[in-house]
């Protein structure tokens, strides 16, 4: 939610990713100009990627093929 005078999170993201004991560190996607997006790491090793505005799951990485073998704690998205 947003916090009101004085920082903090503006949006919250969920539904996609697992982050309950890890600070996992996000990547905006621009590549699209129509379709801006947030790209997440989870604690169950798969990555998650969210419309920007709407906040729903575009796409979920990793989670069929194995995922990584731990937690995803940093990504980065590249155009």
């Amino acid at each position: 939610g947003r916090m009101v005078g004085g920082g903090g999170c503006a949006k919250t993201y969920a539904g996609g990713h697992t982050n309950s004991r890890f600070c996992s560190f996000s990547a905006f996607a621009t590549a699209d100009p129509e379709r801006h997006a947030v790209v997440t790491g989870s604690e169950d090793g798969s990555v998650a990627v969210y419309d920007l505005q709407s906040r729903k799951v575009l796409q979920r990485m990793g989670e069929k093929e194995g995922g990584h073998c731990d937690t995803v704690l940093a990504v980065d998205a590249h155009p």
